[in-house]
């Protein structure tokens, strides 16, 4: 019980069937883990692009994250992923620079992919990491086995699989710094701890609570005493060691948030409905740890026979014991804090129980010695069991089409970009992002990207903005046919341009068409001509930045518009253009305007603008609702409609046979008597569904 001593393996003849089948079963479940993290891709999720976008930016040169709710290391290691992923991209062929590779991995949600890749390796290696701990202290290789098996085909370990969270590598960190602990003490080993836990801070400052593993370099070894001034000075390297760490692997992050951040989770100041007081908090603490590891409880019983060898497991139990403090202390918890929390007490739960069987085994015979192994094995198929179950009835509820995606299609189709839009939500990731191509600046806050308004972030503004202008706008233009390019000249303009006006997309040209003015134009600019081009050409729907209009000569005034020629005529613009004029920087003139506006600012301001649309959800004016006094608890009358009353509105389109919060359209009623695009016929989702086109009560 004493002995320091490595635990030499208590199985060395192992069948050889055995040993292959273990090793095919662990490399299948280390494949179907790391391949759902890349292949099964089930879309982004919004907090994931603090780490992800900050990655894509650093990578790109941007080396200030503009983010300190999580620790830069974790970013620092996905934008090396994303590094070495351009540049093997560039090295096969399928772009022509690093930039290019970036822009890749950004436009198509690659660089989504390739985090969660390594954010799974991370939790690969921490089963590993773990496993060996087990078969140093007790030499149970078997163990080993079955717990890996049981850590990959857990379902927490799945979805996080596909949810990219800093915690899972301070999973890993911790489980270096564990492993450092369970093996005999050199020199380096209070420099491997102390590197371990500041690696863990600098990606979660939560990883604070890690501190206290440097205790364990106070056990004395029985077969190598040191005096306490030894241990001492061994925990004072650790420490210093760490603190030097977090500092050097996060050079620009801001330290001084830490306290506020800390103070606003002890507060609950940023999600007041969530405050609980600290019992209530301790009361649930059980439940809610069980959400993440549903056998918590059974780990937790069984880690106790870990003091079997406890002078190499307290590392191990010290790291299960002050991992959940951070969710106990919180007044907003998340289950997934508890991420290393979970993957120590399995670990432990599995020590205990290698423990066990090595205390069993030293005193039977062979033939008692088999049941052992069949007891354990039952143990193991009992638990993968359980988590097989909740692995199934976590996948079952996954779906890739979401009302927002409907939603969006929608839009693009009847109204994004010809009739003004107005999104009204607090979270401006629950909403359908159907862009508006007239104003950048509009787009980007509108953006998930830009949620945080990463304003330092040139290499990210530069990436969203080709994405927005080229694969957006392709999207976009391929929903539904392209209207013809309209410019409105006086006679004398057009005598002196005519046959000199070019559409150009690179050296590929094209001839407008010309004929008289309408009336609703002739009646503003007198005696004119109209050029259209057509705009349905596939090289004019592929890049909006790269179609130019090349004019002969200098044009004083004209009429102009696109997607948003109405008829009752295109306003006169007096502006001179000449020479080569990006169609781009005229992008106000041809498509409408998005905004995002508070629902309180809607109800001040009066009403919408004529023929404006307002996009929203339940889940944002049902709550407004009640607090301005509108709705009481008990009202008869459906939440839309008295949202329509309220802001003089009508229902156009509602969005909730998919996943997510449901989505609504509205329209000002004053437009209900002008001009109005047609809404195109209702489209389908993948799955072959209608959407409704009027909200029901």
């Amino acid at each position: 019980m004493s002995s320091w001593k490595p635990a030499m393996p208590t199985m060395p003849n192992w069948p050889k069937f055995w040993r292959i089948a273990s090793w095919l079963l662990l490399a299948a479940g280390v494949a179907l883990m790391l391949c759902t993290s890349a292949f099964f891709y089930g879309g982004q999720k919004v907090d994931e692009s603090e780490i992800v976008m900050n990655a894509v930016a650093i990578a790109g040169g941007g080396w200030q994250p503009q983010w300190s709710g999580y620790g830069h290391l974790g970013m620092y290691i996905a934008a090396a992923a994303l590094a070495l992923s351009s540049l093997a991209l560039q090295a096969v062929g399928v772009v022509s620079s690093y930039a290019d590779g970036i822009y890749l991995l950004f436009q198509d949600e690659g660089a989504y992919r390739v985090t969660r890749f390594v954010y799974a390796l991370a939790d690969v290696l921490t089963a590993l990491l773990l496993a060996k701990v087990i078969i140093k202290i007790t030499g149970q290789r078997l163990v080993a086995v079955l717990f890996v098996l049981g850590f990959l085909f857990s379902a927490d370990t799945w979805r996080y699989a596909n949810y990219i969270r800093a915690d899972s590598l301070v999973s890993l960190f911790v489980a270096v710094a564990i492993y450092a602990l369970a093996v005999g003490r050199t020199r380096s080993t209070p420099y491997v701890v102390g590197l371990a836990i500041g690696a863990a801070i600098a990606c979660k400052y939560s990883a604070l609570v890690y501190f206290a593993l440097v205790v364990a370099l106070a056990i004395d070894e029985p077969d190598r005493p040191r005096s306490w001034k030894q241990r001492g000075s061994m925990m004072a390297v650790a420490t210093v060691v760490a603190i030097a760490a977090a500092f050097a692997l996060q050079p620009r992050y801001n330290f001084a948030g830490i306290l506020s951040a800390a103070g606003n989770h002890l507060s609950g100041s940023h999600f007041t409905s969530e405050a609980n007081s600290l019992g209530d908090r301790i009361a649930m603490l059980g439940k809610l740890a069980l959400s993440i590891e549903s056998l918590a409880w059974l780990f937790m019983l069984f880690m106790w026979l870990a003091v079997l060898r406890w002078r190499r497991s307290a590392g191990l139990l010290l790291a299960t014991l002050v991992g959940i403090l951070p969710f106990a202390v919180s007044n907003f918890p998340r289950e997934y804090w508890l991420l290393p929390f979970a993957d120590a007490v399995r670990a432990a739960g599995w020590l205990g129980i290698a423990c066990l069987v090595e205390w069993i085994r030293g005193r039977v015979g062979p033939r008692e010695q088999r049941w052992v192994t069949v007891g354990l094995l039952v143990l193991a198929a009992g638990i993968l069991w359980v988590d097989a179950r909740a692995l199934a009835q976590q996948r079952k509820g996954h779906t890739q089409v979401t009302n927002r995606e409907t939603a969006r299609r929608w839009l693009y189709v009847n109204a994004a970009n010809r009739v003004p839009l107005t999104y009204s939500y607090e979270k401006n990731y629950i909403l359908p992002r159907a862009y508006s191509f007239g104003d950048y600046r509009s787009a980007a806050r509108f953006s998930r990207v830009f949620i945080f308004k990463r304003e330092k972030f040139d290499s990210l503004h530069a990436l969203f903005e080709r994405r927005l202008y080229e694969g957006e706008y392709r999207d976009f233009s391929e929903s539904t046919k392209v209207p013809q390019l309209r410019i409105s000249l006086g006679s004398g303009t057009a005598a002196r341009v005519n046959g000199k006006l070019r559409l150009c997309n690179g050296k590929s040209c094209y001839k407008p068409k010309r004929s008289p003015c309408n009336a609703g134009q002739a009646g503003v600019m007198g005696r004119c001509f109209t050029y259209t081009w057509d705009m349905d050409k596939p090289a004019l729907k592929s890049n909006l930045q790269d179609l130019k209009l090349h004019v002969g000569a200098q044009i004083p005034a004209y009429a102009m518009c696109w997607y948003t020629c109405g008829k009752q005529g295109t306003p006169l613009t007096r502006a001179r253009l000449s020479g080569e004029i990006e169609l781009v920087s005229l992008a106000p003139q041809l498509f409408a305007p998005t905004r995002m506006v508070s629902l309180d600012k809607i109800a001040e301001s009066g009403r919408l603008a004529p023929g404006e649309y307002l996009v929203t959800s339940p889940t944002a004016y049902v709550p407004w609702l009640r607090k301005v006094g509108a709705l009481g608890r008990g009202g008869k009358q459906a939440p839309s409609k008295v949202l329509a009353q309220r802001l003089h509105l009508e229902p156009v389109q509602r969005f909730h046979r998919d996943g997510g919060p449901a989505i609504e359209v509205y329209r000002n009623k004053v437009a209900r008597k002008q001009a109005m695009p047609k809404p195109s016929p209702v489209p389908t989702t993948t799955t072959g569904k209608q959407v409704e086109a009027v909200p029901s009560p």
